[in-house]
């Protein structure tokens, strides 16, 4: 049996061309960040340092963050030090829980609608509390809004989440930026059944809360893939990076808190 040791690997890298991709550099000055893990009532399963050093770890690095340095404190915290070029991206992937969920629109409920807009009190949670508890809307559907406030109803138990994504990569779509989202077989599977139940109405692509987009169904999704379209508002460029890189990293740990950020 034939044995390749790392000398020849690397060898035969230089000969042939190939380049080792160039590992994170720990920054000499910049900004440190601690993290730490609360208790979360909503999780049974609790948050570890193991957990968090690997989501960090491969969200930085899918962010093309080059300075960074994350290790386990002795205290149950974890400290990432991200130097001055990777501070803004290193931030804006590190501090999102990254919950990508695909919901139902229920358009059943035109009143409730109608009296959400009138209401102002409150973010979309708050005011669905406030539906469901006058009756107007039964605990099976949520409220919630896309990036210029208009509101949908949601079947509150999603069709799509996390766990049903294998792989994730931007791409340039003629409308624009998109994100193209490879499902497990069990998400195809699901993916399938649901878009073949849901012909003509419209499923909800929600992050973190808030809605991305709600395309309507036109036929059965059978090939095992879904696109997500950012748009033109905001940053496209932006959140595709964030959000490949928090769908191959997975789901923050629950109980996640930034407790300390210092310049060092």
């Amino acid at each position: 049996m034939w044995m390749v040791g790392p000398l020849l690997v690397a060898m035969l890298a230089a000969c042939s061309g190939l380049k080792t991709p160039p590992g994170p550099v720990a920054p000499e000055h910049g900004v440190r960040l601690t993290f730490g893990v609360q208790a979360d009532a909503s999780s049974d399963v609790p948050a570890t340092q193991a957990d968090l050093v690997r989501v960090f770890e491969q969200r930085l690095s899918d962010a093309g963050v080059l300075q960074y340095r994350v290790d386990a404190a002795d205290n149950g915290r974890v400290l990432v030090d991200l130097g001055p070029d990777g501070m803004e991206a290193g931030r804006s992937v590190l501090l999102v829980p990254g919950v990508l969920e695909f919901h139902e629109v229920d358009d059943g409920y035109a009143p409730a609608l109608g009296m959400y807009m009138q209401s102002t009190e409150g973010d979309a949670v708050a005011r669905t509390g406030a539906l469901q508890a006058r009756g107007d809307l039964p605990a099976s559907r949520w409220l919630r809004l896309d990036d210029r406030n208009t509101p949908y109803i949601l079947v509150d138990k999603p069709i799509l989440s996390n766990e049903h994504v294998a792989s994730a990569e931007r791409r340039d779509e003629p409308w624009g930026i998109a994100v193209s989202v490879q499902l497990t077989d069990d998400g195809k599977t699901r993916f399938a059944e649901h878009t073949a139940r849901l012909v003509n109405k419209r499923i909800a692509i929600v992050y973190d809360g808030a809605v991305m987009s709600a395309p309507v169904v036109r036929e059965p999704i059978t090939g095992g893939q879904a696109l997500i379209s950012l748009g033109q508002s905001g940053d496209p460029e932006q959140v595709a990076q964030e959000l490949v890189s928090v769908l191959r990293s997975g789901v923050l740990p629950a109980g996640v808190v930034l407790e300390e950020e210092m310049v060092f």
